[in-house]
């Protein structure tokens, strides 16, 4: 069974804190289909594993990193 750090979604608030983005970004990246969301009705969520795919796939230094977004959100709740 997965762990709970591994079902855990995260919201657009979350995401856009802990990547210091605006809300408008982070939509353009779903609507483009850069960005994997779970839609549930009008609300978008995230999967950590997509998000950190996404980074690996971005190049931007977080590949290795000792601290995932799960890591992330678990200790911001």
């Amino acid at each position: 069974m997965p762990e709970l750090a591994q079902l855990r979604l995260i919201d657009v608030d979350q995401l856009c804190l802990m990547w210091g983005v605006k809300k408008s970004w982070v939509c353009d990246q779903v609507e483009a289909g850069r960005l994997p969301a779970v839609r549930l009705g009008r609300q978008l969520r995230f999967r950590a594993s997509d998000l950190n795919a996404f980074l690996e796939e971005a190049g931007t230094g977080h590949r290795g990193s000792r601290d995932s977004i799960a890591d992330n959100v678990s200790r911001s709740t």
